[in-house]
């Protein structure tokens, strides 16, 4: 037996080959035929332009119509007209019997500002160091009985001194209905013989809750103060011009004071504080 040779050639180039040519680019979807040309019949909506737009399918039968909506005044679904809801018994059935009764009336604004009311001056520096001057008219009272009788009335009291009216008034800053909202200012005072020869301001205390003054900056800060005149720290409280009528308990003062307490008035800085005040005030017979 003749041997037999095997010969094998293997080649060790450390080099990649050549890339290979690129293929072909797909098919726009409005190439129907796949022959990569723009042809009349592929610009399905005739606007000389091969693009997505032909590509659309044609449009679909119409399907049913749905059934008709129920009728606001149908007011058990059944379509049918049923007794009731003819609301307003003018024989049609309508929008004008679907609308609901009429809500209670609110309170006028005659009838929360009947008391009078209560001017508040603020002059002084804002806690960002800017001065600063706000006015407002504190007007509202509650319709609440309640409110009226603790925040709006005279106490007449007979002492050495003579005849001492104890004042006490309360106004807040919009309309609070029967549950007042936060903003007020309340103004109490002792007082003898108001508005006559012997005139003498025992006490007096002026209160304000939740006050926000808002510069043309539109940046704002709130004041809540409780001050007494008998604290060292509110100067010159004085109650001026007072003219009170017995009969009427009608009341109209000036008020004004400085508070030298920058952390009691929220200012920072001492603020001077003054007003008026236009009031009917209730007096208790029980």
């Amino acid at each position: 037996m003749l041997p037999i040779f095997l010969l094998v050639s293997i080649s060790c180039s450390p080099e990649d080959g050549a890339n290979g040519a690129d293929g072909l680019a797909g098919l726009d979807c409005h190439d129907t035929n796949g022959d990569r040309i723009n042809q009349d019949s592929e610009d399905i909506n005739n606007d000389g332009q091969w693009n997505y737009l032909d590509c659309q399918g044609i449009t679909g039968d119409q399907g049913n119509d749905g059934n008709s909506g129920i009728s606001c005044w149908d007011t058990n679904g059944n379509g049918q007209v049923d007794p009731g809801e003819d609301v307003n018994n003018d024989g049609d059935l309508n929008g004008l019997d679907c609308q609901g009764m009429d809500g209670e009336s609110g309170e006028s604004l005659e009838i929360m500002t009947q008391y009078g009311y209560i001017t508040l001056n603020l002059d002084g520096t804002r806690p960002d160091d800017q001065p600063f001057q706000d006015e407002t008219t504190f007007k509202f009272l509650p319709v609440n009985g309640n409110y009226q009788v603790l925040y709006n009335y005279v106490e007449t009291i007979d002492s050495p001194d003579g005849m001492v009216h104890d004042f006490v008034l309360r106004r807040y800053i919009s309309t609070p209905g029967i549950i007042p909202q936060d903003t007020f200012v309340e103004i109490s005072f002792s007082i003898v013989d108001p508005g006559g020869t012997n005139e003498l301001v025992q006490s007096g205390t002026f209160l304000l809750e939740h006050y926000a003054v808002i510069g043309v900056d539109n940046k704002y800060f709130t004041i809540t103060g409780n001050f007494d005149m008998e604290d060292n720290t509110v100067l010159n409280f004085q109650i001026s011009n007072v003219n009170y009528d017995l009969e009427s308990m009608h009341l109209t003062f000036d008020y004004s004071f400085t508070s030298t307490d920058g952390d009691q008035n929220d200012t920072l800085h001492n603020l001077d504080i003054s007003g008026s005040a236009d009031v009917r005030l209730l007096e208790d017979i029980g």
